[in-house]
């Protein structure tokens, strides 16, 4: 299963440049004041926000056993890593789930309080 789940997003990315994931909650990243963790869910996944590096970005993984393989990441400017990581933190504290839509392709992510847009 977790070798198809892969397998979907390495293709997926092909066939499909949208993907949609329930945003749940956050976590901080230990060692990194400027990356969360934006829990789906999905355990299987992990997105990653991370507005630290030199080169901001949303990036996500996909557990492959005990271990966490990178399948894809899409850079972002310095304002909409904030705007993401800022309305993950405010709406996971309010108790609100949201959905996060990520089109590969086109590079970009939207935020939808509209649980419905991630089915």
């Amino acid at each position: 299963m977790k070798k198809w789940l892969g397998m979907f997003f390495i293709f997926g990315e092909l066939l499909t440049p949208e993907i949609k994931f329930l945003v749940q909650d956050f976590q901080h990243i230990e060692g990194f004041d400027f990356q969360i963790e934006i829990v789906t869910s999905n355990p299987d996944v992990k997105i990653v926000a991370d507005c630290q590096s030199f080169i901001n970005g949303v990036h996500g993984y996909v557990r492959e056993g005990e271990q966490w393989t990178h399948q894809w990441g899409i850079p972002v400017s310095e304002e909409r890593c904030d705007y993401l990581s800022h309305k993950t933190v405010e709406y996971s504290n309010e108790g609100r789930d949201f959905c996060l839509s990520l089109d590969l392709e086109k590079q970009t992510y939207d935020i939808n309080l509209e649980l419905d847009q991630c089915l």
